[in-house]
C-alpha cells in the first residue's frame, strides 16, 4: 500500500448541540478545544489525503466553524439530523472512494489504530471495517474507528429510512452483511480500563485529569503511554465510572422498536393487562369505548399526543388530578432528572425525604412528623394502621373515597351499596375477607347524627374523611366532627389526596381552620411523579414504630425530589389561586352554554375539581355524546374538568368555542329523537366488571 491514498479521507463528525453534554466539542482540555485533538491526531495518519471536520448547517454550529476558520481547519457542513446524508454529500464533494469516520468526542483517537484499520480494510478488500464491536477483543470507546467505501455509503444513503440509521451513518451497512463484505479488527494491545470518549460531564472531568498527567503534547501521545499513565495512577480515577457503550444508539434502537407496537397498543393492553388499564379512571370504556384514546406518547402543558399520533387538549382530569402545574413542567422535570443522574436508590436514605418532611410540617403547624409512600391507597392504609396502633381500637368510620385496600372495601361487606354515596358506586368485595364485615362504617357528609351513632359504640379508632369533595360543609360541620372525635377518643384523619393544594398551599382543612390528627396527601404533590405523604403529631406518629410499616420503594428519591420542586413552583405561581379562578371560568363557560342552548346541567365540587351532569334527557348517554363531539374538536372532555395552571386563556377560549358548538349540536339532537342513535359504537359503562 502506498504511503498516501489520494481518494481516502478522514471525516470527523462534530456538532455542539449534544443533549447529555451540550457544547462538548468546544470544551477546553489543556488549552485546546476538545474536537481539535481528534483533528490534530488524525492528521498523523499516513494514508489519508483529506482530514476534514464535518459539522451541521445549524446556527448552533456557527461558533465551531468560526474556530475552524481561525485555526485553518478544513470543514464542511450538512444536515443536523440526517448525518448519513451529511457524510454522503461530503464524500461526493471531496471525491472520496473510501471514508474513515471518526467522531469528535474521541480526543485521544490513535493515528496508529487508524492506519492499522485502513491497512486491514484495503488488504482484505472490504466494503466496511471497524475496530469497535460487541466483543471483549474490541478497542475501548474513544479509540474506535470505522472505514467504508463510497459505494456502500451511497447504498445506505439511498436505502435506509430509520432515523437511527440516518443518525448513526453505518448501522444500516452493519445490519446487512449479505450486501457487503464486512470485517472487524481486534485490538492488538492492552486497552485502557475505562472508555476515553467524551460524552458526559464525568467523562470531561476524567479526560481533563488524564491529560494533565501527560508529560508531552497530548496531540501526539500514543496508546501505550495512555495505558501506562492510567495504570500508574489508577487510584486517582476511582471516581470516574465508565459509561455504557454506545448508549445513545441503543436508546434510539429501543425507542424505535417500541414505537412499532404503538398502532396496536390498545389491543395489546387489553390482551396482557386486565381491562387494559391499572386505573379504573383511565379505562376508555368509562368515557367512550370506541373513540376515547387509551395511551399517550408525550404530553406538555395541557396538550398530549395519543398513541395514534393525534394531539388532544386535555380538558378532562389532567392525569386524574396529579398535574396542577400542567404536564411535563420544565422546572420539576429538570430537578428530577438531576436527581436521577445521581441515582434514585442506594443502601442509604435520600436527603430529599427529610427536606420534604420539614417543608410539609412547616405548612401544617399542627403536625410534627411525616411518612411517605407512593400511592394514595398505600398512604391511607398507613394512616389507618397508625390510628389502630395508637388507639388500640379496630373499627373505622369513613366518609369519602379512600382507595382499594381491604380495610376500605370492607364497608360493602354488610351491604353492597354502602359506598354508593362515596364517589364510586357498586364496588364489589371479591377477595376481601368476610371477617372484616362491620369494621369500616360509612356515614354521609354533613350527617353528624349518623357519625355520633357510629362513635357511640366506643370501638372507633378513627374517623377518616375527605375535607370536601362535591358537597359544601354545613356551618361548623368539620369542627363538630373534630369535637366528636375528641369526646370519643378517636383520631380524626383528613384524606387530602385529592383536595390538597387545590385552594391553599397545603391541605384544604387550613381553609376551614380545623386541625386533624393525621392528614394524607397525594396526587398533585409531585405534579405527576409518584409521592404521597402521611402527616401527624409526634405522639400519633410515634405509634407507627410499634407496627411494621415499611416498603422498599417508599425510600425512592424521585418522589420527594419531585414534591420539593413542585411545592417550590406552586409557591412561585400561587397555583392554588390560579386553578380556582380557572375552575370558576370553566363553570361559567358550561353554565352560559347550558342557558344559551337550553341544555340543562348542574355543576358541583371544588372549582378546581369541577364536575357537572346533564339533567335531561338520558344523562349518561348525553355525557357520552358530549365526549364524542368534543373529541371531534380534538379535546378530551368528560364529566370532570380538573384545572391546571396550563389551562391558559387561549386554552379556555378553545374549550369555550368547542363547548358552545357541542351544546348547540346536543340541543338539535334533543329535538330530533333518541340521541343514543348518534353514539358511535357501544355505550360507555361506569361500573366495574362483575365476576359472575
Amino acid at each position: 500500500m502506498t504511503s498516501r491514498i489520494t481518494n481516502l479521507g478522514i471525516l470527523i463528525q462534530c456538532r455542539t448541540n449534544s443533549t447529555r453534554l451540550p457544547g462538548k466539542a468546544l470544551l477546553p482540555i489543556q488549552g485546546k478545544h476538545s474536537f481539535r485533538y481528534a483533528y490534530y491526531r488524525s492528521l498523523l495518519s499516513r494514508y489519508a489525503s483529506h482530514v476534514v471536520v464535518l459539522t451541521s448547517d445549524s446556527p448552533s454550529d456557527n461558533q465551531l466553524c468560526e474556530i475552524c476558520e481561525f485555526y485553518k481547519i478544513p470543514y464542511l457542513r450538512g444536515s443536523l439530523d440526517d448525518v448519513l446524508d451529511r457524510f454522503h454529500i461530503a464524500a461526493q464533494t471531496l471525491k472520496l472512494d473510501h471514508i474513515v469516520r471518526i467522531t469528535a468526542d474521541c480526543p485521544l483517537v490513535d493515528p496508529v489504530e487508524i492506519d492499522r484499520l485502513i491497512h486491514f480494510y484495503i488488504e482484505h478488500n472490504l466494503d466496511y471495517a471497524s475496530n469497535s464491536f460487541d466483543n471483549p477483543n474490541s478497542v475501548q470507546d474513544g479509540l474506535d474507528v470505522e472505514i467504508f467505501s463510497f459505494t456502500s455509503l451511497s447504498q445506505a444513503a439511498i436505502s435506509s429510512t430509520n432515523p437511527s440509521d440516518r443518525e448513526h451513518v453505518t448501522s444500516w451497512i452493519q445490519r446487512n452483511p449479505n450486501l457487503f463484505t464486512i470485517g472487524y479488527l481486534s485490538a492488538d494491545q492492552p486497552q485502557p480500563f475505562r472508555p476515553l470518549s467524551l460524552d458526559t460531564a464525568t467523562d470531561y472531568a476524567f479526560l481533563c485529569h488524564l491529560f494533565s498527567l501527560f508529560h508531552h503534547d497530548p496531540s501526539k501521545v500514543v496508546i501505550g503511554d495512555i495505558v501506562h499513565t492510567l495504570d500508574k495512577h489508577s487510584n486517582l480515577f476511582s471516581n470516574y465510572p465508565a459509561p455504557m457503550r454506545n448508549l445513545s444508539y441503543h436508546l434510539q434502537l429501543l425507542e424505535e422498536e417500541l414505537s412499532l407496537e404503538l398502532p396496536q397498543i390498545r389491543e395489546t393492553s387489553e390482551q396482557f393487562i386486565p381491562s387494559g388499564s391499572h386505573l379504573l379512571s383511565k379505562t376508555p370504556r368509562l368515557y367512550h369505548p370506541e373513540l376515547w384514546p387509551s395511551h399517550f406518547i408525550c404530553a406538555k402543558g395541557s396538550t398530549l399526543t395519543a398513541s395514534d399520533g393525534q394531539q388532544y387538549l386535555d380538558c378532562a382530569t389532567m392525569g386524574v388530578g396529579t398535574n396542577i402545574l400542567g404536564y411535563n413542567d420544565e422546572l420539576v422535570n429538570s430537578y428530577v432528572t438531576s436527581v436521577i443522574n445521581k441515582s434514585t436508590m442506594s443502601s442509604l436514605n435520600c436527603p430529599e425525604e427529610v427536606l420534604l418532611a420539614r417543608k410539609l410540617v412547616s405548612l401544617h403547624p399542627w403536625s410534627s412528623q411525616a411518612k411517605f409512600a407512593r400511592s394514595g391507597g398505600e398512604a391511607n392504609a398507613i394512616a389507618i394502621r397508625i390510628a389502630r396502633a395508637y388507639t388500640g381500637k379496630e373499627d373505622v368510620a369513613i366518609c369519602g373515597y379512600h382507595g382499594w385496600h381491604d380495610w376500605y372495601l370492607a364497608s360493602n361487606l354488610t351491604s353492597h351499596s354502602n359506598l354508593n354515596d362515596h364517589l364510586l358506586p357498586n364496588l364489589d368485595t371479591y377477595g376481601v375477607p368476610a371477617s372484616l364485615a362491620g369494621t369500616t362504617l360509612p356515614f354521609k357528609y354533613n350527617d353528624l347524627e349518623r357519625l355520633q351513632s357510629i362513635l357511640s359504640s366506643g370501638r372507633i379508632a378513627a374517623v377518616k374523611m375527605e375535607v370536601q369533595r362535591n358537597i359544601i360543609p354545613t356551618p361548623n360541620f368539620l369542627q363538630q366532627v373534630r369535637d366528636l372525635c375528641n369526646h370519643h377518643n378517636a383520631l380524626l384523619i383528613f384524606d387530602e389526596c385529592t383536595s390538597g393544594f387545590r385552594e391553599t398551599l397545603g391541605g384544604l382543612h387550613l381553609k376551614y381552620n380545623v386541625d386533624p390528627d393525621i392528614a394524607v396527601f397525594g396526587k398533585a404533590l409531585g405534579n405527576g411523579f409518584p409521592i404521597t405523604a402521611v402527616l401527624g403529631s409526634h405522639n400519633v406518629m410515634k405509634a407507627s414504630l410499634a407496627s411494621f410499616i415499611s416498603s422498599t420503594f417508599w425510600t425512592d428519591r424521585v418522589g420527594p425530589a419531585a414534591a420539593l420542586a413542585t411545592l417550590y413552583r406552586m409557591e412561585q405561581l400561587s397555583s392554588w389561586k390560579t386553578i380556582t379562578e380557572i375552575g370558576n371560568s370553566v363553570s361559567n363557560i358550561l353554565k352560559d352554554a347550558s342557558r344559551k342552548f337550553d341544555v340543562p346541567i348542574t355543576t358541583f365540587g371544588l372549582p378546581s375539581l369541577l364536575s357537572f351532569e346533564f339533567l335531561a334527557p338520558y344523562p349518561p348517554v348525553t355525557m357520552q355524546l358530549y365526549t364524542q363531539y368534543m373529541l371531534d374538536h380534538k379535546i378530551l372532555a368528560c364529566s370532570s374538568f380538573y384545572s391546571s395552571v396550563s389551562h391558559t386563556p387561549d386554552v379556555l377560549d378553545r374549550f369555550s368555542a368547542a363547548v358552545n358548538a357541542v351544546f348547540h349540536q346536543l340541543s338539535h339532537d334533543f329535538t330530533t329523537g333518541d340521541i343514543s342513535s348518534n353514539i358511535i359504537g357501544p355505550l360507555s359503562s361506569a361500573k366495574l366488571p362483575r365476576l359472575n
